[in-house]
């Protein structure tokens, strides 16, 4: 795979920005519609002999955190405004926080796409979302019920400005 020249100093690029890159994400989507999760993805491209950016295998953690590979940006846009008219229709006092929990169970999407949603909006500034003093005091399956961001967990989020 032949490199693109970066200007120096402007630190790592993204998945997808070398030359070939674009076509392993679209591979990347084409198994997910098929169906498979991160780790059998992973998998499929580490038998098909599909060379990572760097290390010498696919990991299904890595392609969780290549944006895009996943679900396309039209998708989680349309989550993340899907997700702020339902928040308003949970709590309608502007700046009034909401639920991760009761906000999941109202949306009804895949837990990935909501987290990522969710995640996008508190990127863009849109909403404030508050950290779990405790996670660790919770059972693992209302944790999962959570936003989670690294080691950090979330359990409320607020709109940031009238939508």
């Amino acid at each position: 795979m032949k490199r693109a020249v970066a200007e120096r100093g402007q630190g790592r690029k993204p998945y997808g920005f070398y030359e070939g890159e674009q076509a392993v994400i679209e591979r990347m989507r084409a198994l997910q519609a098929a169906g498979l999760g991160y780790d059998r993805i992973a998998a499929q491209l580490n038998e098909d002999k599909v060379k990572p950016r760097s290390g010498d295998r696919w990991w299904g953690r890595t392609i969780n955190n290549i944006p895009g590979a996943s679900s396309t940006v039209e998708t989680m846009q349309s989550t993340a405004d899907r997700m702020l008219e339902e928040m308003r229709k949970i709590e309608p006092a502007w700046m009034a926080p909401v639920s991760i929990r009761a906000l999941r169970a109202a949306m009804g999407v895949e837990s990935g796409e909501f987290d990522r949603a969710v995640l996008a909006l508190r990127d863009e500034r849109r909403v404030y979302l508050s950290q779990h003093d405790f996670p660790q005091g919770e059972r693992p399956e209302a944790r999962r019920l959570l936003v989670r961001d690294g080691d950090r967990y979330f359990v409320a989020i607020t709109a940031l400005r009238a939508q």
